[in-house]
């Protein structure tokens, strides 16, 4: 089955396989990565465990769900289930644009935050504490 809009009008069954393949390798490289985030407090000798740890953990889970929906993926198209790898393929757009609808949202709600209080907080990492003001 060609695509005839998208891909340059490469087959379907290439193009799935590209974007599986790829998606295994980078969710093994984002696992490394997360690896090394929980070495890093003891490499550093940091005290910020809690929030690095927290981190490497929720990559670590990302990447283990990408890697499985990619696994997944790869597998229906080398059975030849089009219908399958059609609606994974609609899945993963909800899921991506839904997660990048959520994000904007949220750079969009902190921007004007700190418009409207700018001078009056301070950024520290990705907590806006109150600071100039005794209670």
């Amino acid at each position: 089955m060609k695509i005839s809009h998208f891909c340059w009008e490469t087959e379907l069954k290439a193009a799935v396989n590209f974007l599986a393949i790829y998606g295994m390798v980078i969710s093994i490289i984002g696992s490394l990565v997360a690896a090394f985030l929980f070495l890093l407090p003891l490499i550093l000798n940091v005290d910020l465990y809690v929030e690095i740890y927290t981190g490497a953990t929720f990559v670590l889970l990302t990447k283990f769900g990408w890697f499985a929906f990619s696994y997944k993926l790869h597998k229906e198209n080398t059975t030849e289930n089009f219908t399958g790898v059609k609606k994974m393929i609609k899945i993963g757009s909800y899921i991506i644009g839904s997660v990048q609808a959520v994000f904007f949202a949220l750079m969009v709600i902190f921007g004007i935050i700190l418009i409207v209080f700018g001078p009056g907080f301070k950024v520290v990492g990705y907590v806006m504490t109150s600071i100039g003001y005794s209670s």
